[in-house]
């Protein structure tokens, strides 16, 4: 009888530990940042990340202003690193302040800027995480005969030779976003962005639709992504980082 209510129990711990959804952390820049003051129009698009996932918590780490240089010695940074577990998955988006002089810490060199994410991603990876990396989301840059160009450049480029130095996957935003606004006009630019760098809810779940697309076919995440079935926006808990 003893020999039956154990194995009932370990059963039973064993299904409730199966239940556990993984956790999809993020860290990133204000494009992809929880923007929880919702009478804003602004939205992340890793906040509204939970629309498209299945069986698998966000918590979203990304905030305004953030450069890789000044996230990899922030609180969040530890944060992730302290209460992440293995086998959960790390998603890192920058770019955006980076290449701005004006944003003080988030600055970076382009040398910079690659040695930074790069540690992160080996930091990551020493901690059992699967990590996933992303260009920045495209801004809206038009040149005098009102021309879409991409405006990324070497730090986009960056992010890629990461990618293929770790061999960890790549969600190419930059280029996935750029193709589409190249076609659009300013009408409807105007319906993804609301100043042509930050997002609207629109926008936002435009860029975490492009990015489940292609998540879709990576193997760590295959069974997490929802296409279909999309009754209501669904957003992330924002997390507390004492």
């Amino acid at each position: 009888m003893k020999r039956i209510v154990l194995f009932a129990f370990l059963l039973a711990a064993t299904l409730g530990y199966a239940k556990q959804p993984r956790t999809l952390w993020v860290a990133g820049d204000n494009t992809a940042a929880d923007q929880v003051e919702l009478a804003n129009p602004s939205r992340g698009w890793a906040q509204v990340l939970p629309t498209y996932l299945t069986d698998m918590v966000v918590k979203n780490l990304a905030a305004d202003a953030q450069g890789v240089a000044s996230f990899i010695t922030s609180e969040r940074w530890n944060y992730i690193l302290t209460n992440a577990k293995k086998k959960d998955v790390l998603l890192i988006q920058f770019g955006l302040n980076d290449l701005n002089p004006d944003k003080g810490q988030a600055f970076s060199t382009i040398e910079a800027f690659e040695h930074h994410l790069l540690t992160m991603v080996t930091k990551a990876q020493k901690a059992g995480l699967t990590v996933i990396l992303a260009t920045p989301v495209s801004r809206v840059r038009r040149n005098a005969e009102q021309q879409f160009y991409q405006s990324f450049g070497l730090y986009a480029e960056a992010t890629r030779r990461v990618a293929l130095r770790t061999k960890v996957p790549m969600i190419d935003l930059e280029q996935k976003t750029a193709s589409e606004l190249a076609s659009y006009t300013e009408q409807q630019t105007g319906e993804l962005y609301t100043d042509g760098m930050n997002l609207t809810e629109k926008g936002a779940l435009w860029v975490a639709q492009l990015w489940a697309l292609e998540a879709a076919s990576i193997k760590e995440l295959e069974d997490n992504i929802n296409l279909y079935n999309h009754a209501e926006t669904l957003y992330t808990t924002p997390v507390t980082v004492d």
